[in-house]
């Protein structure tokens, strides 16, 4: 497992920004910013709310999830249902891309990184793998799934992408499967670490989540 995690570099005047998916800070892919609908660090270390670093708002309500320390600086810690609420945005119908940093011991059961309601994205875990659909598999089926089991406890950086034809997942910069897909997403509020209700919750820690509105390449994602 390589040391992989989003880094954030913003140029003069904010014109640019890199978002970094570094290996051992050797290399980096860049990333035009204005695809970025939320991008949530979880560096705060303290209070009740998560900053979205993109430039869209959308912070994130941290209901009963912990802060600890992550692989970059700090991390929640979900369990239980506890969850961030980062409310309800739109643009990505057609074309998603969401990356984040986890840490689990174990995924049996449904287990969401972000959700939104049916019809929504879903980047969740079962079986120990990782998974990228629709919600309630609306529109898209639960068919794509990683092969590596993420039940380590060590850091994997994660990633779920749709072009409008096709899913992809990734696990650590790598592809690991696709499978053709149509039809847009419907867009709702959205949750990290559990749905809204609190089921289908993910244990374990989440260092950092991004979420576009562009399909990110295999160059993109493996950087």
């Amino acid at each position: 497992m390589r040391a992989i995690g989003l880094k954030k570099t913003i140029w003069a005047y904010g014109i640019l920004i890199c978002l970094c998916f570094m290996i051992s800070g050797l290399s980096s892919a860049k990333i035009d910013p204005d695809t970025a609908l939320g991008i949530w660090f979880f560096d705060e270390g303290k209070g009740g709310t998560a900053k979205d670093s993109s430039k869209n708002g959308n912070d994130g309500e941290i209901v009963d999830a912990q802060w600890v320390d992550g692989e970059f600086g700090k991390a929640l810690k979900f369990e239980g249902g506890s969850h961030v609420a980062v409310g309800d945005f739109s643009d990505y119908e057609d074309k998603v891309s969401i990356v984040a940093l986890i840490k689990t011991p174990a995924a049996p059961a449904w287990s969401d990184i972000i959700v939104g309601p049916c019809g929504d994205v879903i980047l969740t875990l079962r079986d120990h793998k990782l998974n990228f659909a629709g919600q309630c598999a609306q529109p898209i089926p639960h068919n794509t799934w990683s092969t590596t089991l993420l039940n380590d406890d060590k850091w994997h950086q994660i990633a779920g992408t749709y072009d409008g034809k096709k899913v992809n997942v990734y696990v650590d910069g790598e592809l690991e499967a696709s499978n053709a897909a149509a039809g847009p997403f419907k867009t709702g509020a959205k949750y990290i670490g559990s749905r809204d209700d609190k089921q289908e919750a993910f244990t374990g820690l989440i260092d950092e989540i991004a979420f576009f509105n562009v399909a990110l390449s295999d160059a993109d994602v493996k950087a």
